[in-house]
């Protein structure tokens, strides 16, 4: 785990931005003993927010099915997710 203290955010942002890059995980901030912020490279950002969206879509299509709705084959399902991916 990447800690930096709140202080070193001013003396130290291009080490922080560095950090971020390099190791592609999140930097925790921490303030008087406590975790403040979080600060990642963008590309991990992006990453992470592209599986969230995968989740939700999945989620989603699960509780239709539960809900009665369509049940759609694996080509049928890929070319939904990929559609959705590309809006």
């Amino acid at each position: 785990m990447n800690i930096m203290m709140v202080n070193d955010i001013d003396s130290k942002f291009e080490e922080l931005i560095r950090k971020c890059k390099e190791c592609g995980e999140p930097v925790y901030i921490n303030n008087d003993g406590k975790i403040e912020l979080v600060a990642v490279d963008i590309n991990y950002f992006k990453e992470k927010e592209q599986e969230l969206e995968i989740q939700q879509l999945v989620l989603e299509s699960y509780i239709s099915r539960l809900n009665g709705g369509k049940n759609y084959s694996i080509a049928e399902s890929r070319e939904l997710l990929l559609s959705s991916l590309k809006n």
